[in-house]
């Protein structure tokens, strides 16, 4: 059976702390391609010691705009989109490379441990994450934060963890949502749909801007378990109900704005 080579595809923006775990990780791949988003640290720097294939992509843009970018210049047969703080141990790499050479699907679901102020988590980790596929299978469909890869063909899963460093602190997973809310915010303002739940949202009210983020921080702390990892569970639920309200008062910002423009 022919071997079938992988390309790894990450967009970057001044992860210096990050690119070395991530790119040692990932040494055994075919290819690595780096897109770069105006990083103004070293992360350039770090990458060029594992790739030549370092591109720049200087303009604003969301990350599955950058990552798009990527994909059209990988040149493998399948690729996997990893993020900076992402890290793929010896027996992730193992299922995935027996996978995409003896399995028959065209996709793979990846399954993530999550790293949450100090340690893994045990119980809230996910295995909904479209990032490993064919080439020509798959792409990013929408154009903010959280997006998904649509797949042509059969999907499957790899159910060895990847390392996710999602939360090392307080300060970084706020200055994220700060980032992805404003994105997602974007998306349901042209469109009136996406967002953290990917969901249609027909206007803001106190459903959608209050009582849904609410219901959000619990569903996180006890449907996702989150109740089971103390208190690094509630400050996370919180956390992630926050975001949801963040997401849903930019909305409203950007509609209040585009009223004000219109009335001059």
């Amino acid at each position: 059976m022919k071997k079938q080579k992988l390309s790894v595809v990450i967009a970057v923006k001044n992860e210096e702390d990050n690119m070395g775990r991530c790119l040692d990780s990932v040494r055994w791949a075919d290819e690595i391609i780096i897109i770069n988003n105006g990083s103004t640290d070293k992360t350039a720097e770090i990458c060029k010691r594992y790739t030549k294939n370092i591109y720049s992509y200087p303009k604003k843009a969301l990350i599955p705009q950058i990552q798009n970018e990527g994909i059209k210049r990988a040149t493998k047969e399948w690729v996997m989109i990893l993020d900076a703080d992402v890290v793929v141990p010896a027996a992730a790499k193992s299922e995935i490379l027996d996978k995409i050479t003896r399995g028959n699907n065209d996709g793979y679901y990846l399954y993530h441990k999550h790293y949450c102020f100090g340690k893994f988590l045990s119980h809230n980790n996910t295995n909904d994450i479209m990032k490993l596929f064919r080439r020509d299978k798959g792409r990013f469909e929408c154009e903010a934060a959280h997006c998904h890869i649509k797949i042509e063909g059969r999907i499957g899963s790899i159910n060895s963890p990847l390392l996710h460093y999602a939360h090392p602190d307080i300060s970084t997973q706020v200055k994220k949502s700060n980032l992805y809310s404003s994105q997602d915010a974007e998306m349901i303002f042209r469109t009136g749909k996406g967002g953290l739940l990917n969901k249609r949202i027909r206007k803001i009210n106190i459903y959608t801007l209050l009582i849904e983020p609410v219901m959000f921080t619990f569903y996180m702390y006890f449907f996702n378990r989150l109740y089971k990892e103390g208190l690094r569970g509630v400050i996370l639920s919180i956390l992630m109900g926050n975001y949801l309200f963040m997401e849903r008062a930019k909305v409203l910002e950007l509609q209040f704005k585009a009223i004000s423009s219109k009335q001059g």
